[in-house]
């Protein structure tokens, strides 16, 4: 009996490795009722020439939107390398622009891939756009000239999505590229005020003027200052801070005006013990204007303890960052700076 009238005969949508596309097929086909062999085949055909022209363009149109998003980050970096606010900043915006532009590159060569298997395949399948296809779909091995296997697209599909939502989650690197710009120019205004101080200067203080000096950061950021230095009986804790929003910060102070001074173990052991227990303290900090030992460093991430070394003080009295920012933790109520000039003095 011949498939071409039969209306027994049903044609089923072929396997396109992807379960989602055989789904479409197979409610499309379940809805139309069609009678003859002949005409389910032809719609089978038109559903899968449809599928492969959708992935070959939505492949073509992501490979796009990524070239404009990467000419958009050239532009906003060329805009960008003029400022020389931007210096403290530009090694971070330009490893970041990199790295955006990195993975655009790669979604966009996948994108390239999977347009062109999508393309090759509409370029096979456009021949049998007016030959009797009934036979093809229910036993493809009589045919001299079968239909081109389309199993692969189902993968190229996956690519697609996959590849969508990388270029979605990409967009939120912008956030960070405006805010590292923001952070830059914050950073070049705090620079020319008074509230500056170097790390030169701060490496000419002695002990004990460093310990008010952080009590006077500290200050600035809305902490009420309950010790500005330590002394006899302080059991290693140099200057207390309650925050606004009733955070207790204690801070162990070292100085040295030699860079290979490095704050070891005993003091950070003596930082977690007084700090925690005996002073109640919230946020506990050792603050230098040097550096940590390896076996220091080490403690101080076991028992969560915060650091402020040479980078970080210069990052805070130096060029503004808020403390709470520094040490990765929820930022303060803001308060008008004292004015750091008159603790130098």
């Amino acid at each position: 009996m011949s498939t071409d009238s039969d209306p027994g005969t049903v044609i089923r949508p072929r396997d396109l490795g992807h379960r989602t596309l055989n789904r479409l097929q197979g409610e499309m086909q379940g809805a139309r009722h069609l009678t003859t062999a002949e005409n389910q085949a032809r719609l089978n055909y038109l559903d899968e020439v449809e599928i492969i022209n959708d992935a070959y363009f939505g492949a073509e149109a992501l490979a796009k939107k990524c070239r404009v998003r990467q000419r958009a980050i050239r532009n906003q970096l060329k805009s960008a390398e003029p400022e020389p606010e931007l210096a403290t900043i530009r090694g971070e915006v330009e490893a970041l622009a990199g790295q955006r532009l990195r993975t655009l590159d790669d979604i966009y060569d996948r994108m390239q891939a999977a347009g062109t298997a999508a393309w090759t395949l509409r370029e096979k399948m456009a021949p049998f756009a007016g030959i009797y296809l009934a036979s093809r779909y229910v036993d493809p091995s009589t045919a001299d000239d079968p239909l081109p296997d389309i199993s692969s697209l189902g993968s190229a599909y996956w690519e697609i999505e996959r590849a969508g939502k990388e270029f979605m989650e990409e967009k939120s690197n912008q956030q960070r590229f405006d805010d590292l710009l923001a952070m830059g120019r914050r950073r070049a205004a705090f620079l020319t005020s008074a509230l500056t101080v170097s790390l030169r200067t701060i490496d000419a203080f002695g002990g004990r003027r460093f310990e008010p000096f952080i009590a006077t950061l500290l200050e600035d950021e809305g902490f009420v200052i309950e010790r500005r230095s330590g002394g006899s009986g302080d059991r290693g804790i140099d200057v207390i801070g309650m925050s606004l929003d009733g955070r207790r910060l204690v801070a162990q102070c070292k100085h040295s005006s030699n860079p290979d001074n490095k704050v070891g173990s005993p003091d950070l052991q003596l930082l977690n013990g007084n700090g925690k227990l005996v002073h109640g303290g919230d946020i506990a900090v050792l603050v230098t204007n040097q550096g940590l030992t390896k076996e220091a460093a080490t403690f101080a991430v076991d028992q969560g303890l915060h650091v402020v070394d040479r980078d970080s003080l210069r990052r805070w009295a130096t060029w503004g960052d808020p403390l709470m920012q520094i040490l990765g933790l929820p930022s303060l109520p803001e308060r008008p700076p004292s004015v750091r000039a008159s603790e130098l003095a």
